[in-house]
C-alpha cells in the first residue's frame, strides 16, 4: 500500500466524493465495479456500473498499519461505498418493497468507543443515500438498560428498530439466529442491509457459510458488512488477540470470501 499512495488517495478522494453524492468518472480505474443490468432487456440504458471498494492489503483502510498507526484510521470506514437509493435494483424500489437492516453485534446507538457505534453509522450513512430502513433488527450480546439501549435514538430509528439485547445463535433455524429471522421478514425484492461483526468467530463463520450455502439468503441480502477475523493480520497485534478466538481462516479465505459474495451479487464490504 505504501508504493500505492496515490492510488489509496484516490480512491480515499472518490469515497469521499461519493458520501456527498457526486457521481463517479467511469473511468476510475482503481475502483471495482457491480454491474446491475435488467434481464428483461438488452438496452444500454438498462446497464448500471456502481463502482465499490477494492479487495485490497489487509481489507481494512488502505492506509492503516501500513503508512500510519493513528487508530482514528486503523478504525476508519471513510473507505466503504455503500449503496444509494439511485443504485438500488430494480430502480426505483417498487412501493410493496421493504429497507431492511440487520446489525449483529450492534453496540449501542449512543457508543462512546474507538469504533463509534455502527448502528448509527448504517442508519445515519444510507439516509445520506436516500434509504430509510423501515426495519432494524439488533442483536448485542453485551447487557445493556433499556435506558441505555434507547438513548439518543432518531425517533426514525426507534420507531423501526427491535433490539435483541442477547447473543447471536448461530445454529440453523435457532431463535436468535439473525439470519432465520432475515428469511422470515425478508424477500429479494426487499432492501436489505446486513452486518457481522460480534468479534467471535466461530460464530461468524458459521453465520457467513449459511449465506454462501442459501439461494435464499444469497438472493435476499444486497449489501453485507463483515469483520472477517483471519491470520495473518496487523489486526492481530491491534487488539483483534483480546477479543477473538485463534483460527485457522487466512487472508486467502478473506479474498475468496468476498470475491464469492461480490460474484453472486451482494456488495460485500470489508469492515
Amino acid at each position: 500500500m505504501q508504493r500505492d499512495l496515490e492510488k489509496s488517495q484516490q480512491w480515499l478522494t472518490l469515497a469521499r466524493k461519493w458520501d456527498l453524492g457526486h457521481r463517479h468518472p467511469e473511468n476510475y480505474s482503481i475502483m471495482s465495479y457491480h454491474v446491475f443490468t435488467h434481464e428483461c432487456s438488452d438496452s444500454k440504458s438498462d446497464t448500471l456500473r456502481v463502482p465499490i471498494e477494492p479487495l485490497v492489503g489487509f481489507l481494512r483502510h488502505p492506509l492503516a498499519v501500513c503508512v500510519t498507526n493513528e487508530w482514528a484510521t486503523i478504525l476508519s470506514t471513510e473507505y466503504i461505498l455503500p449503496m444509494r437509493e439511485s443504485e438500488v435494483m430494480p430502480a426505483p424500489l417498487p412501493p410493496y418493497a421493504s429497507r431492511y437492516l440487520f446489525d449483529l453485534g450492534a453496540s449501542l446507538w449512543s457508543a462512546n468507543t474507538q469504533g463509534g457505534s455502527s448502528l448509527k453509522w448504517l442508519v445515519q450513512g444510507y439516509k445520506r443515500r436516500g434509504l430509510l430502513f423501515d426495519r432494524i433488527f439488533a442483536w448485542e450480546a453485551t447487557p445493556h438498560t433499556t435506558s441505555e439501549i434507547f438513548y439518543g435514538l432518531p425517533a426514525q430509528a426507534l420507531d423501526a428498530i427491535s433490539y435483541f439485547n442477547v447473543p447471536v445463535d448461530p445454529t440453523p433455524g435457532a431463535k436468535h439466529n439473525p439470519l432465520r429471522t432475515l428469511l422470515a421478514v425478508a424477500s429479494e425484492n426487499d432492501f436489505v442491509v446486513l452486518k457481522i461483526d460480534i468479534d467471535v468467530n466461530p460464530v461468524e463463520e458459521a453465520l457467513m457459510e449459511q449465506v454462501l450455502g442459501s439461494k435464499a439468503l444469497l438472493a435476499a441480502i444486497d449489501e453485507i458488512y463483515f469483520e472477517h477475523h483471519v491470520r495473518p493480520s496487523p489486526m492481530w497485534h491491534k487488539g483483534w488477540h483480546k477479543t477473538t478466538k485463534p483460527t485457522n481462516k487466512s487472508l486467502a479465505d478473506s479474498y475468496q470470501l468476498f470475491t464469492t459474495l461480490r460474484q453472486a451479487g451482494i456488495r460485500a464490504h470489508a469492515w
